[in-house]
């Protein structure tokens, strides 16, 4: 709901460094949470309407066992799309996207799987004259539960691939290293530290890869204590997953916003791609997450990733009906939307009294 306060564009920009400032001020032996709520409340005490953004930080997730992902994709990366750049979770070009000279394809190792040929796959691909500056490491490598997306590794047998299938890569052709992506948890750090360990110094990301599936707080609160822990990475941090699973339509849309203003507002954010690029009728995240309605529309959310303008397109999921064919029902999320305290806002508004002064 928009605030009542009057905050000029130069008060709002203020606001984003205070976050940035009280979220890295705080050691990860500290309480992440009380400043993440802190911040959080701030920028709800403020809020503003949704407006079409441009920023050249953001990302496409190709999901490309979607049936149909490459319809969809051709939308989401069409002319005057904001993408830039796009990842698959692997290490080749999607063939329909290879031919957009305007995308930067990031390979992806994803596992110690059939690992062997990492290197000269992507080594075959810039010769071939690839839009090839980065690669990806793991994917949530610490994330052993089920079918949840995880590579499920051991730190010493994926320190020996890093070593032999990544490291080479910098040096050969300059290409920058993303960190494995662990999932954001204590294990996800715990994960990393034994394979910093078990790398021996041979491992040498230059810049960070979080997920983090949580609120804006958990969002900020996460990010401030990856770089605390992790202050010799100085090439920056990419968010390569971010969403915020399975919440009403008018919650998700007000932390989509906020999250990208914060996102785009940060120097060291240097790029992001969100976990929405697939049609509502399949997310395994919530329907409200995604970029498209089932019939292939773009969403609000979808739209104003791309960098336009809301399309009123509610998302949907599709239900079964007697007979042939089925019925789509929109999801319009008219619960209540991001619930915040009166004692966090009163906090809030202390600090803007604080920071305005």
């Amino acid at each position: 709901m928009p605030s009542s306060h009057s905050i000029t564009p130069a008060q709002r920009l203020d606001s984003f460094h205070f976050i940035d400032r009280v979220v890295s001020a705080f050691t990860p032996s500290q309480s992440w949470t009380t400043a993440a709520l802190l911040c959080t409340a701030l920028l709800l005490s403020q809020s503003t309407p949704a407006l079409a953004t441009a920023s050249s930080k953001r990302g496409l997730i190709d999901i490309t066992t979607l049936s149909n992902s490459i319809a969809d994709n051709a939308v989401i990366v069409g002319a005057g799309s904001d993408i830039t750049w796009y990842y698959n979770y692997g290490p080749s070009q999607t063939a329909a996207l290879a031919s957009n000279k305007n995308l930067s394809f990031v390979p992806m190792l994803w596992s110690d799987a059939n690992s062997g040929k990492f290197y000269s796959t992507v080594e075959s691909q810039i010769k071939g004259g690839a839009n090839i500056q980065a690669v990806l490491g793991f994917n949530e490598p610490d994330n052993c539960y089920g079918n949840t997306g995880g590579s499920c590794m051991q730190p010493s047998d994926a320190a020996a691939v890093w070593k032999s299938q990544i490291e080479p890569l910098k040096k050969a052709y300059g290409l920058q290293l993303g960190m494995p992506a662990v999932t954001s948890s204590q294990g996800g750090i715990d994960w990393l530290s034994r394979w910093y360990t078990a790398c021996a110094g041979g491992c040498n990301p230059d810049f960070m890869t979080i997920h983090v599936y949580s609120d804006f707080s958990g969002v900020a609160s996460w990010i401030g204590q990856m770089n605390a822990t992790y202050p010799n990475i100085t090439g920056g941090t990419w968010v390569t997953e971010f969403a915020l699973e399975q919440q009403p339509l008018n919650a998700t849309q007000a932390y989509f916003n906020m999250t990208l203003e914060y996102f785009d507002r940060l120097d060291y954010i240097k790029k992001y791609a969100y976990f929405g690029s697939f049609r509502s009728s399949v997310s395994n995240v919530g329907p409200n997450v995604a970029m498209m309605n089932s019939a292939g529309k773009l969403t609000d959310i979808g739209s104003w990733y791309m960098g336009d303008n809301a399309t009123g397109v509610l998302p949907d999921v599709m239900t079964a009906t007697t007979g042939s064919g089925s019925s789509s029902t929109p999801v319009t999320g008219a619960a209540t939307g991001l619930q915040v305290s009166s004692g966090v806002l009163a906090v809030a508004a202390a600090v803007m009294g604080w920071l305005y002064i």
